[in-house]
């Protein structure tokens, strides 16, 4: 498998996701450390997931097409998946009896038949126990992205260092500093700024490696481990909100180049 689902998780597809969803519940998910992603184009599924092995789809029955059309379109994916170990789920709020056990039984999605309730507590329940019994998260503790350039950081230090993150989780970021500087592993920032998409966020870190630049990049990259204990948990929402923002606009990336791939019928 392209990616382990064992070590790595898996990633999480919300296709045509209601409201609950998308204005709630995908931060929630996020910052449970689920990797998770909402779509829009259910033509380009079999596509997009072609290139996941072991991904998890959530199907919004309530929205994109009409309830027999949806059948087909799961039916296709079962009978004909588009990657290895990848696994259907369905959402809606109708309380249908004979709908779940058709999709359940006769067809045999893998990853539950959710009724979602009006209570967004209620439905952040079920669908997180759904992905803890489809183990979406793996043996990975959190979700790393790559920054781009829309993260930056600086530390005090008798004086200011500034730099550049290159990726970045809930727990650590590796990092280069803008100019040289010779910290060694173990060394502790007591106050490490972090800018993540213009919005200022401090923790502490320490150095738990360094990598040494090679000839064609000399800059040493530094990989550090955040201690939020001192901060509090906005600070880590705020990180595990770029991250799921950084990841998005990466599968959407993805999405638009399948896009010009396979243009609509």
């Amino acid at each position: 498998m392209a990616d382990d689902a064992g070590d790595l998780g898996r990633k999480v597809f919300f296709l045509y996701p209601p409201p609950v969803i998308r204005e709630g519940l995908v931060e929630l998910i996020a910052r449970n450390e689920y990797e998770v992603y909402l779509i829009e184009e259910h033509l380009r599924c079999p596509q997009l997931l072609a290139q996941h092995p072991g991904a998890i789809l959530f199907i919004n029955l309530d929205s994109g097409l009409a309830e027999p059309e949806w059948e087909q379109f799961v039916r296709g994916m079962i009978s004909h998946p588009p990657a290895e170990d990848v696994r259907i789920g369905l959402l809606t709020r109708r309380n249908d009896d004979a709908l779940a056990e058709k999709y359940l039984i006769e067809i045999g999605v893998q990853c539950g038949f959710v009724a979602l309730k009006l209570e967004v507590e209620q439905s952040a329940k079920i669908l997180l126990k759904t992905l803890e019994a489809a183990e979406a998260k793996g043996k990975r503790k959190h979700v790393r992205a790559p920054a781009g350039e829309a993260a930056t950081f600086n530390v005090q230090n008798g004086t200011s260092a500034n730099g550049k993150v290159l990726d970045i989780s809930a727990a650590g970021m590796a990092c280069q500093f803008d100019a040289e500087v010779n910290f060694k592993v173990g060394y502790e920032f007591g106050d490490l700024q972090l800018i993540l998409r213009g919005v200022r966020t401090s923790t502490r870190a320490h150095v738990i490696a360094v990598r040494q630049g090679d000839a064609k990049n000399a800059v040493r990259t530094y990989v550090l481990l955040f201690d939020h204990r001192s901060h509090g948990q906005r600070g880590v929402a705020r990180i595990q909100g770029f991250v799921s923002y950084s990841l998005q606009q990466l599968m959407d990336d993805e999405i638009a180049r399948l896009r010009r791939a396979y243009p609509d019928p």
